[in-house]
């Protein structure tokens, strides 16, 4: 079940899903994306023409490659250093996948980069935020760190709730925030109507993101030997995982969010805390199936319980459309 989870490889992986089976995995994840977009998507709003779609798959799509790359770099570079400071080896199977190589992520590298940062931080008048930022590539880099390493279930559900799961929910919540604004004339909306469109363009968002992930691990199929099965599981159902947590974000912000865009101008602060607190129950789904990933079948289940959660949400705006389109009673 690992092969339906997120785990450290090559970054190099992202040029080698051009092949056979690559390239039907892509058809067949293109084919699920445009059918979701026609079931669901176009439900919450007509005006999602293909056009638009694409942009949304891109913008998504994009911002998953650029934070994968991040991930796994940092992830490399780290390494030693959370296997110095877990005490715990280092699986050599997952290790191979990764394509580890000491010699050439030598335990120095994360050491030289952190007393780095920390002398920056003593000189610079932003001293606080370079601390803040150096923490932050730490715990990413923990994150796929320690998916090579032998952790017990509560270690494993830990870091990758904060260290992948966080990360990457409130990234695609950002990204979903922009495909909002960026596709949807928002100001011309309704409020019901706005509320459903926040739903559609966070779902847009987190499907791009799950896309752009899949060709990073089609790749590391095609090292592996994996089958249709495999690649299957990552075009069809990962994809629309990822878009179905990204689609709950959206549920939870739909009343918060305002209808004009340039009302967020001056509370930028306000709104990164709003995406961050928002995207916490998802990460810790998210970081629940990457865990049960490791060892058991029980993925399967967890992750198809999110799924049916955001058809419920899509479900209970559509009927509260319904709802609000019904005429007053008439006086008796």
């Amino acid at each position: 079940m690992q092969s339906a989870g997120q785990f450290l490889v090559q970054p190099s992986a992202f040029l080698d899903w051009f092949n056979t089976p690559g390239i039907v995995a892509v058809a067949v994840m293109l084919f699920t994306l445009f059918k979701l977009r026609a079931y669901y998507l176009l439900r919450l709003s007509p005006d999602i023409t293909p056009e638009k779609f694409n942009i949304g798959l891109g913008v998504g799509s994009a911002l998953s490659i650029v934070s994968t790359l991040l991930l796994t770099t940092t992830s490399l570079m780290f390494l030693e250093n959370v296997v110095e400071m877990t005490g715990v080896g280092v699986n050599p199977d997952r290790a191979h996948s990764a394509g580890i190589d000491q010699n050439r992520y030598p335990s120095s590298v994360g050491g030289i980069a952190a007393r780095g940062l920390g002398t920056a931080a003593a000189k610079n008048k932003y001293g606080q935020a370079v601390i803040v930022v150096s923490v932050l590539l730490l715990v990413i880099g923990a994150g796929y760190a320690f998916t090579v390493l032998n952790l017990s279930f509560w270690e494993s559900f830990l870091a990758m709730s904060v260290g992948v799961g966080l990360t990457e929910e409130f990234s695609k919540a950002a990204a979903g925030l922009l495909v909002l604004y960026m596709i949807f004339d928002t100001k011309s909306l309704s409020e019901f109507q706005f509320r459903r469109v926040v739903l559609a363009a966070f779902g847009i968002a987190g499907l791009g993101f799950g896309a752009g992930e899949a060709l990073k691990y089609f790749g590391e199929y095609a090292h592996e030997g994996h089958g249709a099965f495999v690649y299957g599981l990552r075009a069809v159902y990962c994809v629309t995982l990822h878009g179905a947590w990204t689609l709950i974000v959206g549920g939870m912000l739909a009343t918060s969010l305002p209808q004009d865009p340039k009302l967020l101008e001056n509370k930028k602060i306000d709104t990164f805390y709003m995406l961050l607190l928002a995207s916490i129950p998802t990460a810790i789904a998210h970081g629940l199936y990457n865990t049960l990933c490791q060892d058991s079948i029980l993925a399967l289940p967890w992750g198809g319980l999110s799924i049916f959660v955001a058809f419920r949400v899509i479900e209970a705006f559509l009927k509260e459309n319904q709802e609000e389109s019904k005429p007053p009673p008439l006086p008796s």
